[in-house]
C-alpha cells in the first residue's frame, strides 16, 4: 500500500519522524494517525487503531518505551479504536489537545477518523471535569481518614490511608495526560503510573521522586504497609516522620490535581 504521510515543515525533526512512522505502518494496523508539538515540549504521536483489528492499545504501549528510547525527543501512544471512540465521547483531554483536524497526518479512507471538531468539545470537558472532581473527592476522602488515624496514633492504617490518597492522584494525573480510562491502571501498583505520568509532566519529580534514596524512604513504607493490609498479613510500623514527609508531598501534589480539575 502507498501510505501517504503528511507532517506539517513546522514539527521538528520532520523528516526523522516520517521515517520512524513509514517503519510504523509496515506493521501496526493504524487507521489514523496524529503529530502534535507544542513549544518546548516533545512531539506526540497519537495512533488510533482499525476497528476490530487484531491488535491492542495497551500492548503497543509496552512497545512505545522502546521507540521513545530510540527517540527521546518524541511520545507515542496507541489506543484501541474503542477506547478512542469513548475517550472523544467523554471528553479526554489528551483526546481533545493532541488528535485534532490540523494535527491529523495519516488515515485510511474506510477508517472513521474522531476529530474534535465534530464533537461538543464543551460539553465534552465538563463531563471530564465532573468525573476529575470525583476522583478529586475519592483523594480526598482518603487523606481525611489518613488524618483520622494519625490523629488516634494509628500509624499503620495511616500509612495505608495516606497511600490510597497518594495513588488516587497520581491516577487522576495519568488519566489526564494520557487518554486511557483509570481501570488501565492496575492497583496498587506504583512505579508505571508514576513513570507514564512523569513522561508529561516532568516537573512532579520535583515533588516526589521515588527513583531517590529519600523519594524511596518516603513511597516504600507507605507500599509495603498497604501491601500487607490487602493480603491480612500484619503491618509493619511506619515512622511519624515518614508519614509526615508524604503528607507534605500528597499537598504538593493534590493541588497540582486541582489545577487540572
Amino acid at each position: 500500500m502507498d501510505y501517504q504521510i503528511r507532517i506539517p515543515d513546522r514539527i521538528p525533526m520532520r523528516e526523522q519522524l516520517e521515517e520512524v512512522l513509514y517503519g510504523l505502518l509496515t506493521f501496526i494496523d493504524a487507521g489514523s494517525i496524529y503529530v502534535s508539538c507544542k513549544t518546548g515540549q516533545p512531539a506526540i504521536v497519537t495512533t488510533i487503531l482499525k476497528k476490530d483489528c487484531r491488535q491492542h492499545g495497551v500492548m503497543l504501549e509496552q512497545f512505545s518505551e522502546k521507540l521513545a528510547r530510540d527517540n527521546p525527543d518524541t511520545i507515542f501512544r496507541f489506543f484501541d479504536e474503542k477506547i478512542a471512540r469513548t475517550g472523544f465521547k467523554k471528553g479526554s483531554p489528551f483526546l481533545l489537545m493532541h488528535c485534532s483536524l490540523s494535527e491529523l497526518v495519516y488515515y485510511e479512507p474506510i477508517t472513521k477518523v474522531f476529530l474534535p471538531h465534530y464533537a461538543n468539545v464543551e460539553r465534552s470537558l465538563k463531563k471530564f471535569n465532573k468525573r476529575s472532581a470525583n476522583d478529586l473527592e475519592t483523594a480526598t476522602r482518603q487523606f481525611e481518614a489518613y488524618q483520622t488515624h494519625i490523629s488516634n496514633n494509628d500509624t499503620e492504617k495511616a500509612a495505608v490511608s495516606l497511600y490510597s490518597a497518594i495513588w488516587s492522584v497520581y491516577t487522576s494525573f495519568a488519566v489526564f495526560f494520557t487518554g486511557y480510562p483509570e481501570e488501565n491502571y492496575e492497583y496498587p501498583e506504583f512505579d508505571y503510573v508514576f513513570d507514564i505520568t512523569n513522561r508529561y509532566a516532568p516537573e512532579l519529580r520535583d515533588i516526589l521522586d521515588i527513583q531517590t534514596n529519600d523519594g524511596e524512604k518516603i513511597l516504600i513504607p507507605l507500599q509495603t504497609a498497604y501491601n500487607s493490609c490487602i493480603k491480612k498479613h500484619p503491618i509493619e510500623p511506619v515512622e511519624k516522620s515518614v508519614l509526615e514527609q508524604a503528607e507534605v508531598k500528597y499537598q504538593h501534589l493534590s493541588r497540582g490535581q486541582k489545577q487540572n480539575s
